[in-house]
């Protein structure tokens, strides 16, 4: 039904993603911007682009590696996990399993990313005036919240060994 085709991270994404609007203007600008690659925190990042049977692209994904701190004021070590940067999916494609898919197609990927990592880790967009969450999109799947990620986005966690 989708084709999950990697792309290269480079100036090129600009071009490929010059006609991808997911409907979130929050999210569109970080496409459409430089920004895109402030997203990038990520070590060894992959990017993904989701077209559908007739070749539209449908959804755009970046995932990739992220040490993050774990621990109290006494002891800190830093846990290496899967890390999604940012993931797009267009309106018209959305509640038709295709976000699913896509988290589905990270977990299978997952020790690839991360050989034996323990999570995957996102900053779910979560907009403070309340006019768009992602937060219940990854509650659903399984993904756990942490703690706000700045203004407008929500940190959460998703086991990968239950």
């Amino acid at each position: 039904m989708f084709t999950f085709q990697p792309v290269a991270i480079s100036a090129e994404i600009f071009n490929i993603l010059d006609d991808f609007y997911c409907g979130e203007k929050v999210m569109d600008d970080i496409l459409h911007s430089r920004a895109l690659f402030a997203e990038l925190n990520t070590q060894n990042p992959q990017a993904y682009c989701v077209y559908s049977k007739s070749g539209v692209l449908v959804a755009f994904y970046i995932v990739g590696r992220i040490s993050m701190p774990i621990g109290d004021e006494y002891e800190v070590h830093y846990v290496d996990m899967v890390d999604i940067s940012c993931l797009a999916v267009a309106k018209k494609y959305r509640y038709q399993g295709l976000g699913t898919a896509i988290l589905d197609e990270i977990c299978e990927r997952a020790d690839s990313i991360v050989p034996n990592g323990d999570f995957i880790h996102v900053e779910a967009l979560d907009l403070d005036d309340g006019s768009y969450s992602a937060v219940g999109f990854y509650e659903k799947f399984g993904f756990q919240y942490s703690s706000r990620a700045g203004e407008d986005a929500a940190r959460m966690f998703f086991p990968l060994h239950k």
